[in-house]
Formats: structure tokens, sequence, C-alpha cells
């Protein structure tokens, strides 16, 4: 779905949440509530998997940063802190966190928020990731993700390679 059929969706309510994603309260603005800030990122590594999800979480924060005006329409930036996170980037070995998703299956791989334009946004925002014995590569790719859910995108929008419903 293009961005702004997809706006058009939401905006009408005629949008459920996705797959992978959660709805938030509409809040009243039509500005992303994250547009043009610095945001704050905790990343928890509350499962097995033997891959670095720091170095993981930064190339992930890293191409956000600098594709978010392209792909989600406005400037963002991240920085890794433990304290009063923004954003929580939790790597988990089971999907469980994501149960009250639609569409959930054991085979999801990761959820977040799909937060929208005059979105009231809770503190901290978790985006789940299933990393577990995962291939770094794919964890990434789960990571980049979720939080391009959380930068308003959904399964149909650019970039198709991460922004897919398909693993």
């Amino acid at each position: 779905m293009e961005r702004r059929q997809f706006l058009t969706a939401a905006g009408t309510g005629s949008l459920g949440a996705l797959g992978g994603c959660t709805a938030l309260v509409p809040g009243g603005s039509d500005r992303h509530p994250f547009a043009g800030s610095t945001l704050s990122v905790r990343v928890e590594d509350q499962g097995s998997t033997a891959h670095d999800v720091e170095a993981i979480s930064r190339e992930t924060l890293d191409f956000w940063a600098a594709e978010s005006s392209q792909y989600a329409g406005f400037e963002i930036d991240f920085e890794i802190s433990e304290s009063e996170p923004d954003i929580v980037l939790a790597y988990v070995d089971t999907p469980e966190q994501c149960s009250d998703v639609e569409n959930y299956s054991s085979d999801v791989l990761g959820c977040a928020p799909l937060l929208e334009a005059g979105t009231r946004v809770p503190k901290p925002v978790t985006a789940v990731v299933v990393a577990a014995d995962r291939p770094v590569g794919s964890i990434r790719t789960t990571a980049q993700h979720e939080i391009g859910h959380v930068l308003w995108l959904g399964h149909d929008d650019a970039p198709l390679e991460i922004m897919s419903n398909l693993p």
C-alpha cells in the first residue's frame, strides 16, 4: 500500500492493526510524534542469542537515521542510553511478548506499535525482535522492520526488502 493510501486508510479508521504491529490511540496532531527528534533507545538482551545485539541495534538505528527522511518523510536520530528511553529494543527467544498482535502465531519474528501522525505515545515504546538462534542478518532485518513500524511504515511501504510482511 502506498504511504498516501495507508495514511488515508488510517485516518478514516478503515485500517486495522497489521500483523507484527499494534495500533495506538490517536492524539489529534497531523505530525509524527517523533519527527525531528533524537530518540533515546535502550537495548535489552532478554534471550540467549550469541549475537551482539548492541551492534545489531546500532546498525539498525544508523540505517533509519540515514534513511528516515526518504522513507518516513521526516528526519530522526537515535542515541543508545540506559536511562529513561523513548524506545526499548528488546531481543527475545520466543514471540510470546507479541501474542496480542493481530494474526499472532508462533512464527512471528517481532512486533512494535505502528506509530502514526498524532499518536499519543506511551513511553517507552517497545519493539520486540525474536533473535534466539537466527542468523545475524535476519535479526537485523527484523529489528529494522520493527523500528520502521515505530516510524509509521506499514508492511507494503518502501523499503520493501525490510518492510515486507514476508520473512
